[in-house]
């Protein structure tokens, strides 16, 4: 995300440090700045936002914030301002899928002049990259950069009947802000109206009810859609925008509020004319508080450094987090932009960024005593791998998609490669074919290869072993023969009832084994030791 230098200095009465300053505090306590530019007098940082703190910090308020507290500086809270009300009129609005659009906030704005933007917003948007287009669409760009909650501002004239919030029905259409035509599917949440879709949720408006210079009423829009339905729609529709990458990190619903506020005012301080009406908020199960408690102790032995109870407060008050101690604990209330603090151990790591991760002294960590954990399935797996190389095969690694399966990908990598495969065999197959080509400049007599993957089908993942061989000279054992001695000999290795189908065909034999249960089966091992390379041996 670009940010600006200027753009931060206004939530600072005190004058911040040049943009190398900022990059080193924020480096230490927060973010990778990967660059800093220069735009006109002022510095644009690029900062590589992380995604599981995304939810407050794609924003300039944000990223203020993560200076204010690892500086030590005091914090301009902005209080949105509330325009006076000189309409009566509101948008109509029905939300048929709660679940997927918790918030929706609906306000009509009436004698608009739509034009070009003052010199200052189109300063600001530019020096991070975005196109000026006109008034009422930078200023919802604006509050969006500000404050991180993505907006949208329709035509009212060109809107019939209410607003709804729905999914769209299989086969209609739409063509976007930037003349993409676009088929929806069952499963795209959409604004629509009586005549359909006006905008794809949270992901990008629609050309029907597009403002332009002739606009002169508006419906402004601020919503909070589910993270999830936002990013699976952008990307089965291959449409990544600003406002999606936002909703996609879990942004609080608490935000669409303030951010309406702000747009509001903004507009009006933009178009001195208009007359707004009141704001229609449908929000049916407002977001609860979310109140953590750890031990106080546990911070200082996660972190290993002693950090007295005051300094741990003062350290979580910084990052907005109401922190007060009660006996052997800290009760925690978190702030509702902060979703991504949600367990204890996120609470240790903001103490720790803060406080300064450089104030730990290293040290070697005590020994472990006694045997550590074998994975059994990991075990199983190697040993199984060490017996096939044992006797002359080499391990092959295929592609996990197929032109054939029982699984598609919604949005596959290339159109051959459409499936999740459902067997190892018809890799292996091809495997065999290449490699019979080539062994002969190897001086190879015959081609043993085998692989250990996952296949995948209605009934979920499974393990499966795939073993194949191909003989290059006429008078050979047979291939199936073989495999079958080879898959004898792996029940015998593992002590365990192994058996396997072996299908032959044009490129050699193959034995396919379905070898999920047998790690659920098996009895756990106690040591790796088993799996360990002897010194001596050769390679």
């Amino acid at each position: 995300m670009f940010v600006s230098r200027k753009w931060l200095q206004t939530y600072f009465n005190e004058k911040l440090p040049g943009g190398d300053a900022l990059a080193e505090l924020l480096n230490f306590h927060a973010f990778e700045v990967e660059d800093i530019k220069y735009w006109d007098t002022d510095e644009i940082l690029d900062v590589k936002i992380l995604a599981d703190r995304a939810c407050y910090a794609l924003s300039h308020r944000g990223i203020a914030s993560e200076i204010a507290a690892a500086a030590n500086l005091a914090l301009i809270k902005k209080e949105p301002k509330s325009v006076a009300e000189k309409s009566r009129k509101a948008p109509d609005i029905e939300i048929k899928k709660h679940d997927l659009c918790s918030r929706y906030i609906g306000r009509q704005v009436e004698k608009v002049e739509v034009g070009p933007s003052p010199e200052w917003l189109v300063e600001r948007l530019e020096s991070i990259g975005e196109r000026s287009i006109n008034n009422v669409v930078d200023a919802a760009n604006f509050v969006m950069f500000d404050l991180g909650q993505p907006l949208h501002a329709f035509d009212a004239d060109k809107v019939r009947g209410a607003i709804n919030v729905r999914l769209a029905k299989k086969g209609e259409q739409i063509t976007t802000l930037d003349n993409r035509e676009v088929e929806l599917d069952a499963e795209t949440l959409i604004i629509a109206d009586e005549e359909g879709p006006l905008a794809i949720a949270g992901i990008k408006g629609g050309k029907r009810a597009e403002v332009t210079l002739g606009t002169k009423n508006l419906i402004l829009e601020a919503a909070h859609f589910d993270a999830s339905s936002i990013r699976l729609t952008s990307t089965r529709l291959d449409i990544k925008t600003a406002a999606s990458k936002r909703f996609e990190s879990k942004l609080s619903a608490t935000l669409a509020e303030d951010a309406m506020k702000v747009f509001s005012a903004l507009i009006k301080e933009l178009v001195d004319g208009s007359q707004f009406g009141p704001m229609n908020d449908v929000y049916k199960k407002p977001e609860k508080p979310v109140r953590l408690e750890i031990r106080t102790g546990t911070v200082s032995e996660v972190l290993g450094l002693k950090i007295a109870a005051d300094e741990i407060i003062g350290t979580l008050r910084k990052v907005g987090v109401d922190a007060k101690e009660n006996g052997t604990k800290l009760i925690c209330d978190i702030p509702p932009l902060r979703s991504d603090l949600r367990i204890p151990e996120d609470i240790i790591e903001e103490v720790g960024r803060i406080y300064g991760y450089e104030k730990i002294k290293p040290e070697l960590p005590e020994p472990i005593r006694g045997q550590a954990m074998v994975n059994k399935n990991l075990y199983y797996k190697e040993k199984i791998k060490d017996l096939l190389v044992e006797v002359g095969f080499s391990e092959v690694i295929m592609s996990t998609f197929s032109p054939k399966g029982k699984l598609e990908v919604a949005k596959p990598l290339a159109e051959d490669k459409k499936y999740l495969r459902s067997n190892l065999a018809d890799g292996l197959a091809a495997a065999l074919e290449r490699n019979a080509q080539n062994a002969p400049l190897l001086g190879l007599t015959e081609v043993r290869i085998f692989e250990l993957g996952s296949v995948f089908g209605p009934s979920g993942e499974k393990v499966h072993l795939g073993i194949a061989r191909q003989s290059l000279v006429k008078k050979d054992r047979r291939n199936e023969d073989i495999l079958n001695e080879i898959v004898g000999l792996l029940g015998t290795s593992l002590d365990m009832p192994i058996s396997s189908k072996v299908t032959t065909g044009p490129a050699g034999a193959i034995a396919e084994l379905d070898i999920t249960e047998l790690f659920v089966t098996a009895r756990s091992p106690h040591t790796f030791s088993h799996l360990w390379v002897p010194t001596n041996k050769a390679f």
